[in-house]
């Protein structure tokens, strides 16, 4: 028997790794064939030996392209993918038990295995090293580093012929299957400003007009860069790109798709006359550490046929490798050198520097040329930088990097970072982040930017980026968000709150013909646990290559909205009963990217008993289990206060505590059986003014959730209110202060006239009862309590178990006021009565 029978043979000891091992065989038979994964390396050698020695990793391999492609793009929906990093030959992958690694190996063959084994896995674990380091999806890579800066003496012979090698994207790997039948890459010189094109390309048929026809061993090409019309060109600077793209030919039309990819190198050409004067560096930094010696010179070329001279702050020296003199004097801080002719000019700075003031000098080097007949001399001016150093170190800029990356739509551009040290160095980064140099000394504009992020699984990545010197370390922070295309935007496989504004579901795509459609089946349940399903389905463009929509909202909107107050809590509520309130709602997800012409699906995502409660997610929660009251705040009640504590609790039984002054008063033994959200009562006649009442969900043996009750001396007046909450729970809150009954009355009539008379009669007489309760004495956090009564959509006010049904009446509301110690309110409310002839009188 072959690998894909492990199901039957323990073969680690770990069951976790065999079940993950279970599940990659499983699927790859199910896409596939049997036989198509075996084991590799240091584990085929157990297998066929005594199986006892403890693997650095799980190795297999596949000898199928097709199988090791299709596992790049699926393996994460297989097993637990922590991180997954794609390289040509071999996929490497972290879980939370082991380490995968997965050849691509036309030379292996399946394995016969006797099993059960149990083998160990190493502590750490390793993955095998390779010499082929080639990552699975590739950008496309030019060796020479853009802009491509070229010099032109006139008269002088045309210069060499540049090579520019590249490396083309691999778009057999990163497209659909089957979406392009072929694609062709193509080499252009555009936007060129001058009279005459002075360069030209060749050496590849990229430069051809037919282009190159790709494979997956073409993608490296090497094109060349030559010189033309040089005897036309006028001194000056000309400037262009060298455009490299691939077109795709679909496989369903026959069209054309024209720059599915493509590179760009800026490209100047500096064409000097005679006695005129060109220098090569564009600016000059320096770095120096007080009382060590100065750091070797740094070089730049001048070139010209005339005398020149250039000036120099007194910190620096300069020498040539031509004609170059210093004049022997030093004037408001500055020397003069006097030079010749074409040269390579080396400065560098002197130990007096040590003595300067500041930690940076900015100031320029100029050079003006002797020879020139014109009217007025132009010098040329070089920005000259030189920074001080206490000790030796490193100067970054900037001192963090931050990335953002769409899988299949959108790679991370690079960030420009400035590295100013004392000494050379080393520069070490995470497998995730390609660096345009691995060393440096004293200054260096380093490009730094994430890999391909397709060979990465969705998710955060954070590091450091390791700048190393003989004597000093420093560390550069980075972090990296990679998304899925389709970014559902929130966890599928826990409880969610509709009303998280954070977790938005996000589609994106940069490609015009394509839309984005989201379908939702929602089947929420009431307090009966009736069941009702509804669908939606939404359809939009794409705007800067993205579709947002907050899906907790719309399925929010969905859920069911109680009438009465007994249809949500027992009518004969008891002290510390535990009742249930409704089933979290069930969500069917499906998210694509369709054509808009045909509504054809190019890619979709579906997902499966998603599960939502209304609301915000709690502060007092985790892992399906917490406190439904978003912060909790301690609450003041009396001796004929009631209270509502509301909690979610998916699995497991649980032992509720209820202390009094921080001791046991009361132990509930709940089990949540098949439902999820709960609300405990608790009547506070037993306790006395003073006491500290606190309901303890605990979390483990050491830590626990809470919600105080703080008891407050009786009142005359106790009003027990009860409204909805964001949770779609019932609390209570008691008002203790006065209450005011009034009604208002509004008449609809009609006015005759008979016989000179003016007759009055009323058609209908609308009446409206208003009820006006002060809360009496609250503590300052409350106010959050009233104002959810405030904006609660059902308030009831519960008398002797009978439901009087409240409406709040929205006005201003004082949150906090510096002077007052002692909060209480005046809520006022609109009674909504059975019929309207019911009457309310002091009674309520």
């Amino acid at each position: 028997m072959a690998y894909d029978t492990f199901s039957t043979a323990k073969v680690f000891s770990n069951e976790l790794v065999n079940i993950l091992s279970n599940k990659l065989i499983y699927r790859i038979n199910n896409e596939f064939a049997a036989n198509k994964l075996v084991p590799y390396n240091d584990l085929a050698a157990i297998l066929a030996g005594d199986p006892v020695t403890a693997l650095p990793v799980v190795s297999l391999a596949t000898p199928d392209t097709a199988v090791y492609n299709w596992l790049v793009k699926n393996l994460k929906d297989i097993i637990n993918v922590q991180t997954q990093l794609s390289f040509q030959n071999r996929i490497q992958v972290v879980t939370a038990q082991a380490f995968f690694e997965i050849w691509l190996d036309a030379a292996v063959t399946p394995t016969a295995i006797a099993g059960p084994y149990n083998i160990p896995l190493a502590d750490p674990q390793v993955f095998t090293e390779s010499l082929e380091n080639d990552l699975f999806y590739q950008n496309w890579k030019s060796e020479v580093e853009p802009p491509i800066i070229l010099y032109y003496m006139v008269g002088d012979p045309a210069p060499a012929s540049i090579e520019i090698p590249v490396q083309i994207e691999n778009h057999f790997a990163t497209e659909d299957p089957g979406k392009y039948s072929s694609f062709k890459a193509y080499v252009n010189l555009l936007a060129w400003l001058g009279d005459y094109e002075n360069l030209n390309l060749s050496g590849s048929d990229l430069a051809t007009a037919g282009g190159l026809l790709l494979t997956e061993n073409n993608l490296e090409q090497t094109v060349t860069l030559g010189y033309q019309n040089l005897s036309l060109v006028d001194p000056g600077n000309y400037n262009g790109i060298i455009e490299f793209r691939v077109d795709g030919v679909r496989t369903d039309s026959g069209l054309t798709d024209t720059k599915i990819s493509s590179l760009r190198l800026f490209v100047e050409l500096r064409v000097i006359g005679q006695d005129q004067l060109m220098v090569s560096a564009d600016s000059l930094k320096f770095a120096h550490v007080k009382n060590q010696l100065p750091l070797p010179p740094r070089e730049f070329d001048i070139l010209t046929t005339a005398n020149f001279e250039i000036t120099i702050p007194e910190y620096f020296e300069i020498t040539g490798d031509g004609n170059i003199v210093y004049d022997g004097e030093t004037w408001d801080g500055k020397k003069n050198y006097l030079g010749t002719g074409t040269q390579t000019i080396k400065i560098a700075l002197l130990e007096e520097f040590d003595f300067y003031e500041l930690s940076v000098l900015n100031d320029q080097l100029r050079i003006k040329n002797l020879d020139y007949t014109g009217f007025m001399i132009f010098p040329l001016f070089v920005p000259l930088t030189a920074y001080l150093f206490e000790q030796h170190g490193f100067q970054i800029t900037p001192n963090a990097l931050e990335y953002f990356a769409i899988k299949g739509v959108q790679n991370s551009s690079a960030i420009d970072t400035v590295v100013v040290s004392t000494e050379s160095y080393v520069i070490t980064a995470p497998y995730w982040i390609e660096l345009s140099a691995s060393a440096g000394e004293y200054y260096q504009e380093l490009s730094i930017k994430p890999i391909n992020v397709n060979n990465l699984v969705a998710g955060f990545y954070q590091d450091v980026i390791l700048f190393t010197s003989d004597n000093a370390v420093f560390e550069l922070p980075v972090m990296l968000r990679v998304v899925e295309s389709i970014d559902v935007g929130f966890a599928t496989d826990r409880l969610n709150f509709t009303n998280d504004e954070e977790e938005v579901t996000n589609i994106y795509s940069n490609q015009s013909t394509e839309r984005a459609s989201i379908a939702l089946e929602i089947t929420r349940f009431d307090y009966s646990n009736f069941a009702k399903t509804i669908s939606n389905t939404f359809k939009g463009a794409f705007f800067e290559n993205k579709m947002s929509l907050h899906l907790g909202n719309i399925i929010g909107r969905a859920f069911y909205t109680p009438q009465s107050l007994f249809e949500i809590i027992p009518e004969a509520l008891e002290n510390y009963q535990v009742f249930p309130y409704y089933r979290p709602a069930n969500v069917t997800i499906n998210l694509s990217k369709e054509i808009r012409k045909t509504s054809f699906t190019r890619e979709e995502k579906n997902f499966e008993n998603v599960s939502f409660l209304k609301g915000r997610t709690p502060q007092k929660y985790q892992a399906n289990f917490g406190i439904l009251n978003y912060d909790s705040q301690p609450v003041r009640v009396t001796k004929t206060s009631k209270a509502i504590f509301n909690f979610v609790k998916q699995f497991g039984s649980q032992q509720i505590l209820v202390m009094r002054n921080n001791i046991t008063h009361k132990t509930i033994n709940h089990t949540p059986g098949s439902n999820s959200v709960f609300g405990l009562a608790i009547f506070f006649s037993e306790f006395a003014p003073g006491d500290v009442i606190e309901v303890r969900l605990p979390i483990n043996e050491n830590d626990y959730f809470s919600q105080q009750y703080l008891m407050f001396p009786d009142n005359k007046a106790s009003h027990q209110v009860f409204f909805l909450s964001e949770y779609n729970t019932v609390e209570c809150l008691e008002f203790t202060g006065a209450m005011r009954l009034g009604s208002k009355f509004e008449a609809i009539s009609n006015t005759t006239f008979k016989d000179l008379v003016e007759t009055v009669q009323n058609l209908e007489v609308k009446k409206e009862l208003s009820l006006t309760i002060n809360t009496g004495h609250l503590l300052k956090v409350s106010a959050g309590m009233v104002e959810q009564i405030l904006r609660s959509k059902r308030v009831w006010l519960e008398k002797e178990g009978r439901e009087i049904s409240l409406t709040p009446v929205v006005k201003d509301f004082l949150n906090e006021d510096s002077e007052q110690a002692a909060y209480s309110y005046d809520v006022e409310f609109v009674i909504n009565r059975k019929n309207d002839l019911q009457v309310y009188n002091g009674s309520v």
